[in-house]
């Protein structure tokens, strides 16, 4: 599983839509950021090349590249 928090201005971001793009470049999942700015993907396989895409509110965006393996806690900085 991957989870983690989108933090802007050193709080929680809400709202934020944060993409799951696999190994091939393929989407796989999205999901919407709440009041503690947290996102979870269970259920990925292992491996390399998983990145995540966030839109937060205001227009940010920022891609981020997964490091190899799951149960990974990722802080998402805006």
């Amino acid at each position: 599983m991957i989870s983690g928090m989108v933090v802007r201005d050193g709080g929680p971001t809400e709202g934020a839509y944060v993409r799951l793009i696999g190994p091939s470049e393929e989407y796989v999942s999205e999901r919407r950021t709440g009041a503690d700015g947290c996102f979870h993907f269970p259920g990925l396989s292992d491996g390399t090349g998983w990145r995540l895409v966030v839109m937060a509110p205001g227009g940010a965006r920022i891609e981020q590249e997964l490091p190899s393996g799951t149960d990974e806690t990722i802080i998402v900085t805006i």
